[in-house]
């Protein structure tokens, strides 16, 4: 992949420079989000990296398993970890995507699992602040055709492309599951306050 990058660099590097050169601080702004984004998540895995333990697990054994499944599998459908003699039914293809690396490399499953997630969190997260900074910034910078032919860009005040961009992140990946506020709310505060459903 470095190779075949850089080959694909050296082929239009004037452009690529003239590119790098006029958006470094954009850039600089998503490769440091992206490190910010990796980072915490790494540490909430910290927290609990044990893939196994299914009150503090959640579905982390059946997620785990699922990867290894695919990981050891010769043909697919990959085998099912949990029924002798069958194929996992369900969505498995995202394993593939994560398993390639993780085989290319040979880092043990456990350890990779602890860090794909971190990695799938920060790539997604950085794909929703891209799309929102994108589309209001098209919105605030448009090319329009003036009378003698030529391309001008109108600036207009639609948004802060930054701040639309960091909006789509949080509700994307922090936010976008508000149902465990809601049962910490109604189930645990509630009955740490003595109120029982009737």
């Amino acid at each position: 992949l470095a190779a075949f990058s850089s080959y694909l660099v050296f082929r239009q590097r004037e452009e690529f420079m003239s590119y790098v050169a006029q958006n470094w601080a954009r850039l600089l702004t998503i490769e440091v989000l992206s490190a910010i984004l990796f980072v915490a998540f790494i540490f909430v895995r910290l927290t609990n990296p044990d893939l196994w333990h299914h009150p503090m697990g959640g579905e982390k054994p059946m997620d785990f398993a699922y990867f290894n499944a695919v990981l050891r599998t010769t043909v697919f459908p990959a085998y099912d970890p949990w029924y002798a003699g069958g194929n996992i039914n369900y969505y498995y293809f995202g394993y593939v995507i994560v398993g390639v690396p993780t085989l290319l490399l040979k880092i043990v499953p456990a350890f990779a699992y602890n860090l794909l997630v971190p990695t799938i969190f920060s790539a997604t997260g950085i794909a929703a602040f891209s799309v929102a900074f994108n589309i209001v910034d098209s919105w605030t910078n448009r090319q329009v055709q003036s009378i003698d032919d030529e391309k001008v860009t109108v600036i207009r005040r639609m948004g802060n492309p930054y701040l639309a961009g960091v909006a789509a992140l949080l509700l994307t990946v922090v936010l976008g599951n508000l149902d465990t506020p809601r049962v910490m709310i109604e189930e645990g505060f509630a009955r740490l306050g003595g109120y029982e459903r009737p």
